[in-house]
């Protein structure tokens, strides 16, 4: 017998029936197979992303949503009292700028265009960047993310990864 439930934690739960040693078994719960994702100290885990979307910062609009649809208007600037756009001021001060998983250097080039202060590094898997234009202000440093050190720089920006 299966049923289902939430833990303590908001997690997923399985019930489960187990028979041990010939006994009639215990009633166990146990993480249902998608829910050890959400696990900080899993070796895989998606609880970082999942507290990122959850973040005040990006969820907090969505209570706006329906007034701007309304009344118009910029949800962000309702929920934060800026634009979103005036975050852009802090790249003033940024000297160095690393995209990490940044393709064939879209993002970047972008930055170090509007921004040409900042020296650019796109880093990617090196079949990545031996393919990536090259752009003045950028350099492309192959590597993977998950075995190899990101570049020093003073920011590091990622973009949803697939």
């Amino acid at each position: 017998m299966k049923l289902t439930r939430q833990s303590s934690r908001g997690l997923p739960m399985e019930m489960q029936q187990r028979v041990a040693n010939g006994d009639s078994g215990d009633l166990l719960y146990d993480l249902t197979h998608s829910s050890r994702w959400l696990l900080h100290d899993s070796e895989q885990t998606m609880a970082p992303i999942v507290l990122l979307s959850n973040h005040p910062l990006q969820m907090t609009p969505w209570h706006y949503f329906s007034q701007c649809v309304k009344e118009g208007g910029i949800a962000f600037k309702k929920a934060h009292g800026v634009i979103l756009s005036s975050y852009k001021q802090g790249l003033s001060s940024i000297g160095s700028l690393v995209d990490v998983g940044g393709g064939i250097r879209g993002l970047i080039s972008d930055i170090v265009k509007a921004y040409p202060h900042i020296k650019g590094v796109n880093s990617n898997l090196p079949h990545v960047v031996s393919t990536a234009r090259t752009y003045n202000g950028v350099s492309n440093i192959g590597g993977d993310m998950f075995h190899d050190a990101i570049p020093n720089a003073d920011a590091v920006i990622m973009k949803v990864l697939p």
